[in-house]
């Protein structure tokens, strides 16, 4: 359910940014419910972002890059009232053995609010009818991470092929933990070093068995590429984790439930 939350709200965020200067923007109807269910929120009853909210949050970042699900064709979409050049876009697809079967870069200049389509995927996706994924890279003229972006075909829509994904194991980094009056926070980066894609790995505090709520990441559900990584902040409230015994954990799709470290 997770995944379906995920990739329904980032369709209809991307689907809007695709005509940014076109349209008023999206309404949402619900953010969360009033009683436990597995649909329709991007907050669940017990007060947990669910992952829809982490692509929604992503699909309207000031600088994204994406792929038009009409036509296969990558686009990086500009939300802001200034220009950029020299943005490198990287694109890539992965078999279900993480075995990179094309990769190509591009790079463009964009003006202030305004999305600019590059490379066409539609002749390369063509030829796969098993599971492949679509990895997009944005990075800024001194090649800085920008933006990323992954998504999951199957020619048939049969995607029962995902059962088989051979598991992934991410090496984790707690860069830096800062304290305030209110917030606790960490910056911890994610890598992943083997040779097969980390699919929608979901990172979280516990106390015990039971994953802590409200806890506020930068990102989440993520997937990651062989021999890529990502650096994510977390932020729990002081009141929420004192006296506790936190723990870092990760679960995802291709990965069991796992204890990384103890947090304090």
């Amino acid at each position: 359910m997770q995944i379906m939350n995920a990739d329904g709200y980032r369709g209809i965020f991307e689907a809007s940014g695709h005509k940014l200067n076109d349209n008023g923007g999206v309404l949402l109807w619900k953010l969360n419910p009033a009683f436990p269910s597995v649909i329709w929120q991007i907050f669940d009853y017990y007060l947990a972002p669910n992952a829809g909210y982490y692509t929604m949050q992503a699909a309207c970042e000031k600088l994204h890059v994406q792929l038009n699900l009409n036509d296969s064709v990558v686009a990086v979409v500009n939300r802001q009232y200034e220009s950029f050049n020299n943005l490198m876009v990287d694109a890539a697809v992965y078999d279900i053995n993480g075995m990179q079967l094309f990769k190509q870069s591009s790079q463009l200049n964009i003006n202030e609010s305004d999305v600019k389509e590059t490379i066409s995927l539609a002749a390369v996706l063509s030829k796969y009818t098993e599971l492949s994924f679509v990895v997009l890279n944005l990075k800024d003229a001194k090649g800085n991470p920008v933006s990323h972006n992954v998504y999951w075909f199957e020619k048939d829509h049969n995607y029962q092929e995902m059962k088989t994904i051979k598991p992934a194991k991410l090496d984790v980094t707690i860069i830096k933990k800062e304290k305030d009056n209110v917030n606790s926070s960490w910056t911890i980066k994610f890598y992943n070093s083997t040779k097969q894609i980390a699919f929608f790995v979901h990172p979280k505090f516990t106390d015990g068995k039971d994953e802590i709520f409200p806890g506020f990441w930068s990102g989440n559900y993520f997937t990651l590429a062989p021999g890529e990584s990502i650096i994510l902040k977390a932020a729990y409230p002081n009141a929420l984790i004192a006296n506790k015994k936190i723990q870092l954990k990760l679960s995802g799709w291709n990965r069991d439930d796992e204890m990384i470290s103890e947090i304090q």
